[in-house]
């Protein structure tokens, strides 16, 4: 009996032993690991200080815009330049509206004179024009000899 317990001590005394010296060794290669992140991270160190300069001057940037920009909108520039936009805009519309009726009365007055020079043509009769009263303007007299003569 007593030699039992010795064997099985000793069983569990081996099975301690060897999972004592397996957590030894993932324990080592845990910590060279984090050793070897822990030198990455120092190469790092630089470029983030940097980064954090440069946002600090981006920062500074940003506000001193955002000072300038209140002034403005705290001074009448902006006011006076949109008076000034609203009123060129509106002095190029109309000189658009004046071009658009001159051409339109241009054309109208071009129409007019086409008009009275076609109507001063058709008052005079051409040889063989005869008036026809139902429309109002001379017209071709129809040869006799054509037309419906055949059924004579």
């Amino acid at each position: 009996v007593v030699g039992d317990d010795l064997i099985d001590l000793n069983r569990d005394c081996g099975t301690a032993s060897k999972t004592a010296r397996r957590m030894r060794t993932e324990l080592r290669n845990v910590a060279e690991g984090r050793k070897s992140c822990e030198n990455e991270a120092v190469g790092y160190v630089s470029w983030l200080v940097r980064t954090v300069e440069a946002d600090e001057e981006d920062l500074r940037w940003c506000d001193d815009l955002t000072s300038k920009i209140e002034l403005l909108v705290q001074s009448d520039v902006i006011s006076d330049a949109r008076t000034n936009r609203e009123r060129k805009r509106d002095e190029l519309a109309r000189k658009r509206a004046e071009k658009e009726a001159a051409k339109r009365r241009e054309e109208e007055e071009t129409e007019r004179r086409r008009s009275l020079e076609s109507a001063k043509r058709s008052t005079t009769a051409a040889p063989g024009m005869v008036w026809n009263p139902a429309t109002r303007e001379y017209q071709y007299r129809s040869d006799e000899t054509m037309g419906e003569s055949w059924r004579h």
